[in-house]
């Protein structure tokens, strides 16, 4: 083999390591900018609804007339589709840690022990939550803002994805502490909640 030959030999094989090395950046800064964008909408989106539930729970009008609620029909089945229905958020009310009142049947709790005032996230049976409770003397009230479900079997009505709420997009899971890479989700007072991660065929 003549040496202009090996060196044209060696600058094809040099141009497709280029090549290959520029598609994988190429994909790898894809597949980041996927993971930041999506994630950023699912934050921005549940700040939304969080600020929705806050601004709800401290109007001290709104927040005392859900004492009647057990006993007000008309409030009642006002509040039920404004809440459920149109918002999807889960609402129940509790009277001396014990349950009065409650808006959807996805997260049910008989008591409201064991929930800080302010944000939390959830782990539930059926998937995951932000719950936020607000208290006044012996009055409480826990609002569940539903974030990714998680059923322990599938079909063509129970399917394990985010909120269609938070995203509509199916590139993302619930991160592990492990999981790298990975983006935080934070609430509207910067409280880390939960991580999210791209699914492998993202």
């Amino acid at each position: 083999m003549s040496g202009a030959l090996k060196i044209r030999l060696l600058l094809f094989v040099l141009a497709l390591a280029f090549a290959g090395t520029a598609i994988t950046l190429n994909l790898t800064f894809n597949k980041e900018e996927i993971l930041n964008q999506d994630a950023r909408q699912i934050q921005d989106r549940l700040q939304q609804k969080e600020k929705f539930v806050n601004d709800f729970l401290n109007d001290p009008v709104v927040f005392d007339s859900l004492k009647t609620l057990p006993h007000n029909a008309a409030w009642s089945q006002s509040l039920i589709p404004q809440l459920q229905e149109k918002k999807h958020i889960n609402m129940q009310t509790f009277q001396n840690g014990r349950l009065k009142f409650w808006i959807g049947n996805n997260i049910l709790f008989e008591s409201d022990a064991g929930f800080k005032e302010g944000s939390t996230f959830l782990t539930w049976k059926n998937g995951w939550y932000e719950a936020i409770k607000k208290s006044k003397g012996d009055f409480s009230v826990l609002a569940f803002i539903p974030i990714k479900s998680n059923y322990p079997y599938q079909n063509r009505y129970l399917e394990n994805k985010f909120s269609d709420d938070l995203i509509t997009s199916n590139n993302l899971d619930i991160a592990s502490v492990n999981d790298k890479p990975a983006y935080s989700i934070r609430n509207t007072e910067g409280k880390y909640l939960f991580s999210v991660k791209l699914k492998p065929q993202a």
